[in-house]
C-alpha cells in the first residue's frame, strides 16, 4: 500500500539522537561498581604536540578513581583524594613515577556540583592540570611520549586495580561513583556506552544518588532541618553509628 502523508499536519515522531549527536551533553552515572574502557582511543584521535584529554564530573563522594591508563609498568592515573584531584604518571622516567598535586588546594571537586576536569600534555614533558578552566598545577617531567591505547574510566577490572605494579605506587581503588558526562580525547566526544566494555554504568544523573548518606560530628556541632514536616499516622526509622 502507498500513503500520502503530510509532515506539516502529522509530525513524525522525532527519533532520540542523544547518543549519536549530543553525546557532550549525555550525563552517566556511575554506581561505583564498575567502570567504562575506550578500547584503541587512537582511532578517534592521535597522541600530538599537545595531547588532551576532557571530563565533567559530579560526586559527594571524598576518594575515587577518575581515569586510568596502564601498559606493563608505565601508567597515567586521575583520581580524587579528600575532595582534591592528584596524577601519577609514568611514562618510563628514569627516575620513576610523577606525582602531580593540588598543593594548593585550589579545586575542591566533591561538593555534588559539575566541574571540568582537563588533563594537557604539552610536548612530551609538561603535564597541566586544569580545573573549570581556571589552571591548578603544571609539572616538567623527562621527555617521554605517552605509551598507551586504552582509557578507564571511572575504574578497572579487578585484575588491573590489583596487579603488583599498580599497587605498588597506586594504593587507592576506589571505584567512582556519581556522574559524568562530556568525556574527550583531542576534542573528540565519546559515548560511553556505547563502549563494547562498560560496567555499573547508565545515563542520567539522579539527584538521589548524590545524596551524602554520611555525617561526622566534631562533639560541638549537630544538623537541623527548617523544613515543615507534616503529620502522619506512623514513621520508623534507623541509623547506624561508631
Amino acid at each position: 500500500h502507498i500513503y500520502n502523508m503530510d509532515p506539516s499536519t502529522s509530525v513524525p515522531c522525532a527519533r532520540d539522537k542523544l547518543a549519536f549527536t549530543q553525546s557532550r551533553a549525555a550525563s552517566y552515572f556511575f554506581d561505583g561498581s564498575g567502570y567504562a574502557a575506550v578500547r584503541d582511543i587512537t582511532k578517534r584521535g592521535k597522541f600530538g604536540q599537545v595531547t588532551r584529554f576532557d571530563i565533567e564530573v559530579r560526586t559527594p563522594a571524598d576518594n575515587s578513581l577518575i581515569l586510568l591508563m596502564v601498559n606493563g609498568s608505565m601508567f597515567f592515573r586521575l583520581e580524587m583524594r579528600n575532595g582534591y584531584l592528584h596524577v601519577f604518571y609514568d611514562f618510563g622516567f628514569s627516575s620513576g613515577p610523577v606525582h602531580l598535586e593540588d598543593t594548593l588546594k585550589k579545586a575542591q571537586i566533591n561538593d555534588a556540583k559539575y566541574h571540568e576536569i582537563s588533563i594537557i600534555y604539552h610536548n612530551d614533558k609538561k603535564m597541566i592540570l586544569v580545573v573549570d578552566r581556571r589552571h591548578v598545577k603544571s609539572m616538567d617531567n623527562e621527555k617521554m611520549k605517552i605509551p598507551f591505547t586504552d582509557i578507564y574510566i571511572g575504574g578497572a577490572p579487578p585484575e588491573i586495580l590489583q596487579s603488583r605494579t599498580l599497587r605498588a605506587h597506586l594504593p587507592l581503588d576506589i571505584n567512582f561513583r556519581g556522574c559524568m558526562k562530556g568525556f574527550q580525547f583531542q576534542k573528540k566526544d565519546f559515548n560511553l556506552l556505547e563502549q563494547t566494555e562498560t560496567l555499573g554504568v547508565g545515563y542520567g544523573c539522579p539527584e538521589d544518588s548524590l545524596i551524602s548518606r554520611r555525617a561526622y560530628f566534631n562533639g560541638q556541632s549537630f544538623i537541623a532541618s527548617i523544613q515543615k514536616i507534616s503529620f502522619f499516622d506512623g514513621f520508623e526509622g534507623g541509623f547506624n553509628f561508631r
